[in-house]
């Protein structure tokens, strides 16, 4: 258990917005240690529709099928549609104010991995976006952004950082799954074991998808 990173003895929501282009076992890592925490009420997962980066995604439909099979027996998880059926390009700070006016009643905080924190200043209104919504960044082990987190840190009182531990048990390193390796391993026609649930392994193989 993790002390309340902001210590107020609020209980929080929880954005954790990403492409979840698949989801792997990082990120559900990461999800089962904030459902663990007292402080947390809700985690809302939030993956993207059309990123502002023009990244090429699979369809929101195959993602959000993914999650929930991923997810089904996480508590406090919540999958949104939301950024995928807006239909346009998703930025952070126009979600965040758009849940924060649907449920005024919550106290909502984003996580930020801090891989990000090198081009956070080409978000949308990324000065508003940590000044006026509290920001948990997540921090690798070894994390070669550490310095730049605790510049961040610095200048942004609502920003706190969470430093991550490897799940020992299943030999994961938070930081050496992705995506991206899971794509290219279903390219190859590698074995996803270690590296998502077999439950999303079945369904990208029975939809074909990342060939």
């Amino acid at each position: 258990m993790v002390s309340n990173p902001w210590p107020d003895n609020e209980k929080w929501t929880i954005i954790y917005g990403a492409s979840f282009n698949p989801v792997h076992l990082g990120h559900l890592n990461l999800m089962k240690e904030l459902a663990e925490q007292d402080w947390v009420k809700k985690l809302v997962l939030m993956p993207v529709g059309q990123h502002a980066f023009q990244k090429k995604l699979i369809s929101g439909e195959d993602r959000l099928k993914m999650l929930a099979l991923a997810t089904k027996n996480i508590p406090k998880v919540v999958v949104s549609d939301w950024e995928i059926m807006k239909k346009t390009v998703s930025y952070t700070y126009e979600t965040l104010l758009a849940y924060q006016i649907a449920h005024p009643e919550e106290k909502i905080a984003f996580i930020l991995g801090s891989e990000n924190l090198r081009d956070l200043e080409k978000w949308y209104r990324y000065e508003d976006l940590v000044t006026d919504f509290r920001t948990l960044i997540i921090e690798r082990p070894q994390s070669e952004e550490q310095k730049l987190t605790e510049k961040y840190l610095e200048h942004y009182p609502l920003m706190r950082k969470w430093t991550l531990v490897a799940d020992q048990d299943k030999q994961v390193s938070y930081g050496l799954v992705s995506s991206t390796k899971i794509r290219e391993r279903v390219r190859k026609g590698e074995s996803l074991v270690g590296w998502t649930t077999k439950e999303v392994a079945n369904y990208i193989g029975r939809k074909k998808l990342y060939r």
